[in-house]
């Protein structure tokens, strides 16, 4: 990933957390004090995905390069405990839950795969410079190799 896009994308990651994480732990241990278990795991699981989104953003704005499949695998158990088919069936998540837990990972996920990669960036500018005549490293192998020959 390009440590340009880290940095925002990490601060973001945290802001879509915080929200996801208050509400979650509360739904939680509403859920677990009144002995509802089913309700409980997947708010505990919410929580989790939000505890891992979380420390994606930290570590994407730290631009550590795992932070982004921290971060991916965050949105993905966020999507999963809070998604349409199963949080709102069970009439766990409302209007809310449905944006911090499934639509803002989402748009996490599609901003994660939007960047493009460092080694893209740098074959496109081997590239470029190949083109425009500049020395490169692999020019100068390739002149070596003809002056041994």
């Amino acid at each position: 990933m390009d440590r340009r896009f880290m940095r925002p994308i990490g601060v973001l990651c945290i802001l879509v957390s915080l929200p996801a994480l208050e509400a979650g732990v509360l739904a939680a241990e509403a859920f677990f004090q009144l002995g509802d278990a089913w309700r409980a795991s997947l708010s505990s699981a919410a929580s989790l995905g939000a505890i891992r989104l979380f420390a994606g953003g930290g570590l994407l704005c730290a631009q550590r390069d795992n932070g982004r499949r921290l971060a991916y695998s965050g949105a993905i158990l966020s999507i999963a405990a809070c998604s349409i088919g199963i949080g709102a069936l069970i009439q766990l998540v409302g209007g809310h839950g449905i944006l911090y837990g499934v639509a803002d990972p989402i748009a996490i996920i599609l901003l994660l795969r939007a960047t493009p990669p460092l080694s893209r960036l740098k074959a496109n500018e081997h590239d470029h410079v190949q083109r425009h005549g500049a020395a490169s490293p692999l020019m100068f192998g390739t002149a070596l190799n003809g002056l041994r020959a």
